[in-house]
């Protein structure tokens, strides 16, 4: 039982921090829930992916679009425009994630996320 109790502890902090992560910076799920619970709760890269998304897309992306909105920072026009992309693009993703060997889609989002982070870095100081 301490197990259990330390495990979702530490899961529940996770959370709350990734939460905090999402209304704040807009990110959360993928850039920082994916790899704690891969590299700190044992999930495979998979499984941690799929729990990211019940987790974050319906409360965290609706708590965080409306305290964003209230304040008059969203674009409702790209909004709409980014949905049909999205939409097929997340059909596509789902069905290529399942083809993917656990390894190489845990190679594939640490790339992405290398490549994003220095990106940022780059824009943030020297742009």
């Amino acid at each position: 039982m301490p197990d259990r109790l330390l495990r979702q502890s530490g899961i529940f902090a996770a959370a709350l921090l990734c939460g905090v992560a999402a209304g704040l910076f807009g990110v959360g799920g993928g850039v920082l829930l994916v790899p704690l619970l891969v590299l700190l709760f044992g999930f495979s890269q998979h499984r941690a992916q799929g729990t990211s998304l019940i987790a974050l897309v319906p409360p965290t992306g609706l708590l965080a679009f409306l305290a964003y909105s209230k304040e008059g920072y969203v674009s409702w026009r790209v909004g709409l425009e980014l949905l049909p992309g999205m939409f097929v693009g997340s059909i596509f993703g789902g069905n290529l994630a399942e083809s993917l060997k656990p390894q190489r889609m845990r190679q594939a989002f640490a790339g992405l996320l290398f490549v994003l982070g220095a990106w940022q870095v780059i824009a943030a100081w020297w742009r």
